[in-house]
């Protein structure tokens, strides 16, 4: 779980860096953030992101998310 918007590097940083290295090519990636549009979720699923949150969410929503795509 990371957010689009953080210090040194960002969500879209950190989707592309995880995607470009094997042992991280399959880690499930969710990405939240108050501050992303559509063109920044269209682009992250583009870069492998698997799910996207919008700010502020529910904890259980993201304990949901986060077991479906463990499975």
């Amino acid at each position: 779980v990371t957010d689009l918007d953080m210090p040194v590097m960002n969500g879209m940083e950190l989707t592309a860096a995880l995607r470009g290295q094997e042992s991280t090519a399959r880690v499930p990636i969710i990405v939240a953030s108050a501050v992303g549009g559509a063109t920044d979720w269209t682009l992250l699923g583009q870069l492998g992101a698997n799910a996207f949150l919008g700010k502020p969410f529910d904890a259980a929503q993201l304990a949901l998310l986060a077991r479906m795509l463990l499975v």
